[in-house]
């Protein structure tokens, strides 16, 4: 899957960006955790933007046996609010 993360003004108390490595697709409640991540470190590095609208281009990879054509969730647990993200009912 790819991604893109990027600072903006309603961000910048989180200047940075990561990725857990348990973050995982939940389908039909079937967990498929990150297998790998490209692009983006892994918690507790982190990628610093250095400046407002910086952009960055990741991808995440999961099992294959995820069904793209359906629904998911994507979740991300970490250590506080700031250091997760949740995306709900992703479709192709």
């Amino acid at each position: 899957m790819d991604f893109t993360a990027f600072s903006s003004k309603e961000y910048s108390s989180v200047p940075w960006v990561n990725i857990n490595s348990n973050a995982y697709i939940i389908q039909n409640g079937i967990k498929y955790y990150l297998k790998k991540a490209e692009g983006i470190p892994l918690s507790p590095n982190m990628h610093y933007f250095s400046n407002i609208n910086e952009r960055l281009s990741f991808k995440l990879f999961f099992d294959k046996s995820v069904n793209l054509n359906a629904t998911f969730d994507l979740i991300e647990t970490g250590y506080g609010p700031a250091t997760t993200f949740n995306f709900y009912y992703i479709s192709k």
